[in-house]
């Protein structure tokens, strides 16, 4: 595979931060929401229920027409505040006692159940774009030989875990733009090419897995142009794709003091990342 393909993802990359403001927008579904109201669940109930998307009671789903709990769903806690008051008594200076009301939030518990725990239940997160898989992105991720262990899953966040090597991504559902689900993929297959027993990148450094430490950041900057290139690669890159991997850059930039001579020593490292995880496609063209 030519050079010339890094170096214009390289400088299209460069171009976009030169011009000034980017910023790096999550591409994928976090929200965690009623589905009846859309009302976006806050504070602990964050925490509490583990899937994006919808949720809904019991009795939501019994009302609903042609729908019914999957046999076997486990249903979530939430969190609520009903408006509560009670009177206590005042006394005066004058030795007369008055009562005063006091109103308070007392919290509550309910449970309720992921829209995927219903069936016949029309999903929120699909979107009117289309979805559906991209061949020659597909083929990429196939193509990769020694590739990790991937999940597919509703998910708040994507990552790569090097002590069991495995990639985690959210589903194709959850992204507005299928382009972002594997410019997303291919940012963590990226990451995963620095696993001991492939590219051995990941130094014994102690800041090397610390969140935004010189290390870590400078591993992301490799991961975000390895995906530009991929995206390049696979013939989805689009403006908007381009603009979100410039965005993010930008940020892991800002922590390494805007040094922008670490993208072409990014970059340099991202080209053994796609020689690695194109091997074989690369092998196929020279027999060809």
């Amino acid at each position: 595979m030519s050079n010339k393909v890094y170096q214009i993802v390289t400088k299209k990359i460069i171009e976009r931060l030169e011009k000034g403001q980017v910023a790096w927008q999550k591409g994928w579904l976090t929200n965690k929401y009623n589905y009846q109201y859309k009302n976006n669940y806050k504070g602990i109930n964050l925490l509490l229920l583990d899937k994006p998307g919808g949720y809904l009671t019991f009795n939501q789903i019994r009302k609903m027409k042609n729908c019914k709990l999957k046999k076997g769903s486990k249903s979530e806690i939430i969190i609520a505040y009903t408006k509560k008051s009670y009177y206590k008594e005042i006394e005066k200076e004058n030795g007369e006692v008055e009562k005063e009301k006091v109103e308070y939030m007392k919290p509550y518990y309910h449970r309720v159940f992921h829209e995927s725990d219903v069936e016949g239940l029309k999903s929120s997160l699909k979107n009117n774009n289309d979805i559906s898989p991209i061949e020659s992105a597909e083929n990429i991720i196939e193509n990769f030989i020694d590739k990790p262990e991937i999940k597919i899953k509703l998910s708040d966040s994507a990552f790569y875990q090097p002590t069991n090597d495995k990639v985690v991504t959210p589903k194709k559902e959850q992204f507005a733009d299928i382009n972002e689900y594997y410019s997303t993929l291919f940012h963590e297959l990226a990451h995963s090419t620095g696993h001991k027993s492939r590219l051995n990148r990941f130094s014994n450094s102690a800041d090397q897995f610390i969140f935004a430490s010189e290390s870590y950041s400078k591993e992301e900057l490799v991961a975000e142009i390895s995906s530009a290139m991929l995206c390049n690669i696979a013939g989805i890159e689009t403006e908007k794709t381009l603009e979100n991997s410039a965005g993010y850059i930008k940020g892991w930039l800002e922590k390494l003091r805007n040094d922008n001579k670490l993208i072409v020593q990014a970059s340099n490292k991202a080209q053994k990342v796609i020689d690695h995880i194109t091997a074989e496609k690369k092998a196929e063209q020279k027999t060809a």
